[in-house]
C-alpha cells in the first residue's frame, strides 16, 4: 500500500522546509509522507544496505540549515541524509575516539539558530563540530555528568533565542513562561512532569551556550550548563 507506513509505532515527526513529513517509526525505519498526494515513501534501513538508515527504530529527526536531515536511532547511531532520504554518513561511538558520538542511542536532536547541531544520547550531550564540513571531517564535542550535566541520558533539546541549548533529562509537557537564573541569564522555562507532580528534588534541565562549557546552578533544582 503506497499510503501505508512501514510500522504502526511512531517515535518522531518532522515537517521539512520543503513541506514533506518525515516520520521515524519503531521497527520500520523512516518514512517520508507527501501531504499533497498522501503517498508514503518507506526508506530502506539496515547496515547491509548502502545509503540506508542504520536502524529500524528512528527516535529523532531534525533538518539543518543546509537542508540535510539528521536521524537518530536506538542503538544504530546518528545518520546524516540528503533531502531525498539517501544516507550520506552514519556516526557511531568509537571507544578509542573521544571525538566520536558518545553513544549509539540517540534520543534527541536540535539545530540552534546559528546552525549548530546538538545530539542528546544516553551517554551525554554532543555538539557536531562544523556540521557543514564533509562527513568524514565532522567531530563531536561531548558534555556528560563529568562536566556537570544532571544526567547522561537526555530526552530533549530546546534551543532558545539566545542560541543556548537546553538539554532535558525528563519529559517536556508544555511551557510555563520565563524563569530568571543567576548571572543574568533568562531562558524559556519548561513545565516538566516532575513539576506537575510538585516534586523538585532532582535536576531536570541543563543550559548550554555555544562556546565553552561550564555549569550554572539555579533555583528550583534545575542545573543549567553554559558553554
Amino acid at each position: 500500500d503506497p499510503r501505508a507506513l512501514s510500522a504502526a509505532g511512531i517515535m518522531t515527526i518532522l515537517e521539512s522546509r520543503s513541506g514533506q513529513i518525515w516520520i521515524g517509526t519503531f521497527g520500520g525505519g523512516a518514512n517520508i509522507l507527501d501531504p499533497a498526494t498522501g503517498m508514503v515513501r518507506q526508506l530502506p534501513y539496515g547496515v547491509s544496505t548502502p545509503g540506508a538508515v542504520s536502524g529500524p527504530n528512528v527516535t529523532a529527526i531534525v533538518e539543518d540549515l543546509r537542508g540535510n536531515l539528521w536521524l537518530g536511532t536506538d542503538g544504530g547511531g546518528l545518520n546524516l541524509a540528503r533531502p531525498d532520504g539517501t544516507v550520506l554518513a552514519v556516526f557511531r561511538h568509537e571507544a578509542q575516539d573521544p571525538g566520536s558520538l558518545p553513544a549509539n542511542t540517540v534520543y534527541a536532536l536540535a539545530v540552534d539558530p546559528s546552525g549548530q547541531v546538538w545530539v542528546g544520547t544516553d551517554a551525554g550531550l554532543a555538539r557536531v563540530i562544523d556540521a557543514s564540513a564533509a562527513p568524514g571531517k565532522m567531530r563531536f564535542e561531548v558534555v556528560s555528568r563529568a562536566e556537570g550535566l544532571s544526567s547522561d541520558t537526555l530526552y530533549g533539546i530546546v534551543p532558545d533565542a539566545r542560541m543556548d541549548a537546553i538539554a532535558i533529562d525528563n519529559t517536556i509537557v508544555g511551557d510555563s513562561g520565563h524563569v530568571g537564573v543567576d548571572e543574568g541569564w533568562q531562558v524559556q522555562a519548561m513545565l516538566f512532569d516532575d513539576v506537575l507532580a510538585k516534586t523538585l528534588d532532582y535536576v531536570v534541565a541543563n543550559m548550554m551556550q555555544p562556546d565553552n562549557l561550564r555549569v550554572i546552578n539555579v533555583s528550583l533544582g534545575y542545573n543549567f550548563v553554559a558553554s
